[in-house]
Formats: C-alpha cells, structure tokens, sequence
C-alpha cells in the first residue's frame, strides 16, 4: 500500500508530533525472512553504508539485520560475517542473483526473525523480481539526476512484478520540506507512468555521517548515538521492520 512522506514526518521533526510505536510494536509478527533489495551501482559507498547502518538499526529494534551482497567488488567496505549487534553480512553466487538472494536470506532466517537487505546490480535490477523477489529499496537524492534514476528503477520494476512494493527513502536533503517535496514530486511522477504507488520510509540525514562511519568501522548509531544521524537511520529502520510483517513474498 502506498505511504506518503507526509505520512511519517512525525518520526523525523517533532514539529510533526505523534507517538512513535514501541520496539515491540514495530517487531510483531515479522515473517522468518522478509527480503528487501537495494539497486547498487559498483562502489556506491553510500548506499552501501545506508543499508549495513539500517541493518544494525534493525537489530537494535529485535530483529536478526542481515545484508546480502552477491560475490565480487559491486560492494566495497563492507566485511563478510557478523558484525555489530548480531548483525550479518552475507555473499552470495549465482547468475540469478533474486533467487540466490532469497534462497541465502532463507538459509539464515532460523530461528528467529530476519529482515534482510540485499544490494543488487543496478544493471538488470528489475529481473530479479520477474519471479523471485517483490520489495523494492530505492534510495535518492532529491536533486533531478537521483529522482530521474529512482523513476525508471520503479517503472522497471513495476513492469515485471505489478504487486511488487516499491519503498523510497530520501537521503542529502537540506531539510524536511525538500525532502517532502522531492517524494512527493517522484510519487506523482511513478503513479502517471506506470500505476504504481510509492511507499515512503522516510528521510536520511548528514550523508557524511553514513560515510564516516564504514571508515570507523563503526555504526553511527553506536559511534554517535545522539546524532540526527542516528535518530533518522533508527526510525527509517522501524518503518521498514513494522512493513516486513506484510511484506510480499
């Protein structure tokens, strides 16, 4: 179902006020192994600490984080095995890269609840939906070159798996009304084109803080726990675990 930026602004600006769900609201009924898939481009060093910081995130709220990666150097930074928190970083092989994705996200899920984040190739994204995968992560920037690559990742999606769920988070704004602006802009854009509509998991803020911390070798949720930062990343990560009860498989 389709979520607005609107719709979650009381988790990032107090201004927008509302009672945040509790940790045990946000993990309740999680599926064994909910799979959401990020579209990479090789060294995207951001991307790729947005996802290992979310994963951290949602350890922190009681789930098992995992993120998977297919073998080979399309992400940089990041070291194979556990890592903070419980938290995991997994390879995975194969020339489908959804399938082995979810059969890897699978192959980790016992005992306990796992919501796993798999950085895919931006190149041929969308195949891996055709019939394996069905949750969609994109992350942009709000200026016109990012929204224009989120638009077609979308519509390219969509194209293949019609149910598929497709979330954005904006990350680099200047303030929530860009942010706001930027979502909204994009969500009206995707509707028109191709009948799909977004689902929003909010904002990231201080993109610098996310680069920072995969050279510390440390999340920033751990390494500065107070930050912007570290709130915005937390509660991206709650939005994404409450949806992972009803994730489509």
């Amino acid at each position: 179902m389709a979520r607005a930026l609107g719709d979650v602004l009381h988790h990032f600006d107090p201004s927008f006020a509302k009672a945040r769900p509790g940790l045990s609201e946000a993990r309740a009924g999680a599926p064994r192994a909910a799979l959401a898939a990020v579209p990479l481009a090789p060294g995207d060093l951001l991307r790729a600490g947005a996802v290992w910081n979310l994963a951290v995130e949602i350890a922190r709220l009681g789930a098992a984080g995992l993120v998977l990666a297919p073998a080979g150097d399309l992400v940089v930074g990041l070291d194979e095995g556990p890592g903070p928190l419980g938290t995991r970083v997994e390879r995975f092989a194969g020339e489908e890269p959804g399938r082995a994705a979810r059969a890897r996200a699978d192959a980790c899920a016992a005992p306990g609840a796992v919501l796993a984040l798999a950085c895919l190739p931006e190149a041929g994204f969308e195949r891996a939906f055709a019939s394996d995968l069905a949750w969609a992560l994109l992350l942009a920037a709000p200026d016109a070159a990012s929204l224009g690559e989120a638009e077609r990742m979308a519509e390219r999606v969509v194209a293949v798996r019609p149910d598929a769920r497709v979330g954005l988070t904006i990350h680099g704004a200047r303030s929530v009304g860009e942010a706001r602006d930027a979502f909204e802009r994009l969500a009206r854009v995707v509707e028109r084109q191709s009948g799909c509509g977004l689902t929003s998991y909010g904002l990231l803020v201080d993109d610098l803080a996310i680069y920072r911390a995969i050279v510390e070798r440390r999340p920033v949720g751990l390494a500065r726990p107070q930050s912007p930062a570290a709130r915005a990343l937390a509660d991206v990560a709650r939005l994404l675990l409450a949806d992972a009860r009803e994730a489509p498989r």
